[in-house]
């Protein structure tokens, strides 16, 4: 669904509507660029980055004819002699810009007509076909939009798992170490309740003996009296 302001304070034409699930807007303003300021339409566009849309637009630009070249100087893809039907008998220079923001990227287009650039105000009968151009490659480039898009999240996607590969392979260590921690304090427990019952056996034994000292000891002792007592 199309819906078509017209502002005329401002001469500014405005196009709102969706392609395949990215909406957009075409506005009218003056802007300046490798041949002076001059008027130009400009797409603005829900999404897409600087590399793709440019490199969409220099395909975009060839079914016009003429011959295409981008100027990564200036970042202007120049289409020499294209032909328009409906915006002029005679060949057109475009000259388009593309500037990407947060959200939003902008595709500035100039039209030069010869004379002139084309404009609502100066050429009312043929503003309406650079309109279409652009509404053209809005639907033309809203495809590499949405791959963009994709690859971008699939590229998130991996990144995710492998992250979660990580934490899991983290998780695997750590019980691991747990694992192995609960082995070592359970022999670590027998080996002391081993040694513990050598020590309780050593006592016992020591006890045993220590009796069996003292009992001599009392014996020598009673002998000693009786010796005594004899002389």
């Amino acid at each position: 669904m199309i819906k078509l302001f017209l502002i005329a304070a401002t001469s500014f034409l405005v196009i709102n509507f969706a392609a395949a699930q990215n909406d957009f807007t075409i506005t009218e303003q003056v802007a300046e660029m490798t041949q002076g300021t001059n008027n130009a339409l400009v797409l603005t566009l829900d999404g897409g980055d600087e590399k793709t849309v440019c490199k969409a637009w220099g395909k975009f630009a060839k079914r016009y004819k003429g011959k295409t070249k981008y100027d990564r100087k200036s970042n202007i893809t120049f289409t020499d002699e294209a032909t328009i039907d409906g915006m002029s008998d005679n060949s057109v220079d475009i000259y388009a810009k593309v500037i990407e923001g947060e959200e939003k990227t902008n595709v500035m287009v100039w039209f030069n007509l010869g004379v002139t650039y084309l404009s609502s105000s100066k050429f009312p009968d043929r503003y309406p076909t650079g309109v279409q151009v652009l509404t053209d490659f809005a639907y033309y480039v809203s495809a590499d939009i949405i791959e963009e898009q994709i690859k971008e999240q699939k590229k998130l996607l991996r990144k995710e798992e492998k992250d979660v590969k990580k934490i899991e392979n983290k998780r695997k260590k750590y019980n691991k170490a747990i694992e192995k921690a609960e082995q070592a304090i359970e022999k670590n427990e027998k080996e002391l309740e081993e040694s513990q019952q050598e020590l309780d056996e050593q006592v016992l034994e020591v006890t045993t003996v220590q009796n069996k000292l003292d009992a001599k000891t009392e014996a020598l002792k009673e002998t000693k009296k009786m010796v005594r007592q004899r002389k």
